[in-house]
């Protein structure tokens, strides 16, 4: 197995963030490595960590840049020192510079349904990943406490559901399980025993879990609105495949509800969007409005209430951002902006998470390794700019043998050494500027001083060395 070689001295800093409606909170210990809090909880008045500059060149917002006297103890702050002093440039276009963000390994998550159970697949390194997502937990045969499920044809020696948790939580992760794909078909409306065997499904899963799972997902990549056609890349919609919003609304309650009965600390995350693109945070956004009234499995029909009453973490996925795979320059700060306003119009006051993003199925077989770290940087870069709580990476156990993560040879090491690496730098110290550059580059500016230039330094040894 993997041993992680690179180690870093992460700083318990209390810091401040800024509020969802603006101004400036004490985040105490946020994201720090001995935080034991929720993140979800934590995440909550981070919503708009950072302003956007007005920059001469694309970057939107409208905050000037610091003085050069940038260093000085901001509202809500508390300084270190020695702090380097880092001074503003007319070159860059500020994507975060209002206040300094600490990283924990609570934000990097990894999509991780079978590793490093399935054969040749080997686990992302120890303490380089802070929360492990499983999709799906299987409900669609009404069999919702048996094995793992993989959708991928001759996959064999999954490992058991215990087994999967046991392992995660052995390193120190929370664990996301995505629940009830598929489970009705194309239905658009259930009968009261349909909705009861949900519930007797989703109970039976939570005595299983038996506290150990913090997150809960609803569904994947749910079409709300038009047709498949309509959104970039969407050829189907099997995560729900009904694309009705008021049967998710009536989902997003029902197991709200039953998660406070049996564990009030189980956080629902959705709606799981397949992108950013305007089609779909349209739908998205009138679906979160989407009456949640529905039949009565024990507490309560939802009168009066919507989906987004329901829902403590609002998700997406970063795929189809501009049409195809990648992220923009800008990593999709923009995107992300566009969004947080759009859910503060409607009320929503949740954190915001970015749930799946990946580079090793499709594509990355054809990609370089610089273009795969490009796009990971970049948008982990707009992620932690705009407030975003955590970024899960589906580089882990997802379609092998083929990933440059997963592989059990030298490049696979190599990746993971990397991976450990990278993910130790964003840790060492807090973030205090993230901006972007006139030729298009991102600098990611620690409190200390020390910079990443994305993609310069990603792939010329700064970090690890390049797989080969």
């Amino acid at each position: 197995m993997f041993r992680r070689t690179m180690t870093a001295t992460l700083l318990g800093l209390t810091v401040g963030v800024a509020a969802c409606g603006g101004g400036s909170t004490s985040g105490a210990d946020a994201y720090s490595k001995d935080n034991a809090l929720d993140p979800g909880s934590l995440l909550a008045n981070a919503g708009s960590v950072g302003g956007g500059g007005t920059g001469s060149f694309g970057s939107p917002g409208s905050s000037s840049p610091p003085a050069d006297n940038a260093s000085e103890p901001q509202a809500g702050n508390i300084i270190v020192q020695p702090k380097a002093e880092i001074k503003a440039d007319p070159n860059e276009s500020l994507l975060m510079s209002s206040t300094t963000r600490a990283i924990s390994t609570k934000f990097f998550g990894i999509s991780a349904w079978d590793t490093p159970f399935k054969p040749n697949n080997i686990g992302a390194p120890e303490g380089s990943y802070g929360i492990a997502r499983y999709c799906a937990y299987d409900a669609t045969a009404g069999n919702a406490a048996t094995e793992l499920t993989h959708l991928a044809s001759g996959a064999a020696s999954y490992a058991s559901f215990d087994n999967w948790v046991e392992y995660h939580r052995s390193r120190g992760a929370d664990l996301m399980v995505q629940v009830y794909i598929n489970k009705f078909g194309s239905a658009t409306s259930l009968s009261q025993a349909q909705w009861n065997e949900v519930k007797a499904d989703y109970q039976e899963f939570l005595d299983r879990s038996a506290g150990r799972v913090k997150y809960v997902l609803l569904a994947n990549e749910p079409l709300f609105a038009g047709t498949p056609g309509d959104n970039p890349g969407e050829a189907t919609s099997a995560g729900w495949p009904s694309r009705s919003a008021s049967l998710y609304a009536q989902y997003a309650r029902v197991i709200k509800q039953i998660s406070n009965a049996h564990d009030p600390s189980i956080k629902v995350i959705g709606p799981e969007i397949m992108s950013l693109d305007s089609f779909r945070v349209t739908s998205a956004m009138a679906a979160m409005e989407t009456s949640a009234a529905g039949p009565d499995v024990g507490y309560g029909n939802g009168a009066g209430t919507k989906m987004k009453d329901w829902i403590d973490i609002f998700s997406f996925h970063a795929y189809h951002y501009t049409g195809g795979t990648f992220a923009p320059a800008d990593g999709g700060f923009a995107l992300i902006n566009t969004v947080k306003g759009e859910l503060a119009r409607i009320g929503f006051k949740g954190p915001i998470w970015q749930t799946e993003f990946m580079r090793t199925y499709a594509n990355m077989y054809n990609d370089s390794w610089a273009t795969i770290v490009e796009q990971i940087a970049r948008r982990h870069a707009a992620e932690v700019a705009t407030g975003v709580g955590h970024s899960t990476n589906f580089e882990w156990g997802s379609y092998g043998p083929n990933s440059w993560f997963d592989d059990n040879n030298a490049r696979g090491e190599a990746a993971r050494t990397w991976w450990a690496a990278y993910v130790d730098w964003w840790k060492a110290a807090p973030i205090a500027r993230i901006a972007q550059l006139r030729d298009g580059k991102i600098k990611v500016t620690r409190e200390d001083g020390r910079s990443l230039l994305i993609p310069d330094n990603l792939s010329d040894g700064t970090l690890a060395p390049t797989p080969r």
